[in-house]
């Protein structure tokens, strides 16, 4: 699921590009790969890129015959429990904004990803 950090990125909301990690300074990032079937996660910490360490990572699955609102009350329980387990500084979300193969997919992930991003405003998370 997320196998390297880049030196640099761009955060998931369309910010500025993030500057190199620096040395000697400690980091925690919730990483999600937002579905309404399979929510993907991992919590990364290190002190450096060379240092990146998996806390957690997991999957949030929901059963397909809940009505979307307890599935997606569910993927969010789930990731503000993870999140105040481990306490991360920021939280990144893989980019399917731009989706070619799968436009309509758009319309299930769209509130998946509007709890991941009321889980980032609640917890004062970079986003």
């Amino acid at each position: 699921m997320f196998h390297s950090l880049p030196k640099t990125g761009a955060l998931a909301g369309g910010g500025k590009p993030l500057p190199p990690a620096q040395k000697g300074r400690s980091f925690t990032v919730l990483g999600v790969d937002p579905g309404l079937a399979a929510t993907g996660y991992a919590v990364l910490a290190g002190t450096s890129l060379e240092t990146v360490r998996v806390l957690a990572q997991g999957t949030i699955r929901t059963s397909p015959k809940a009505p979307v609102e307890g599935r997606i009350g569910e993927i969010h329980d789930r990731l503000e429990e993870i999140a105040k387990n481990h306490l991360p500084n920021a939280l990144v979300i893989e980019d399917h904004f731009n989706r070619k193969n799968a436009p309509g997919a758009g319309l299930m992930l769209g509130p998946v990803i509007g709890v991941v991003i009321l889980l980032s405003h609640r917890m004062h998370l970079p986003f």
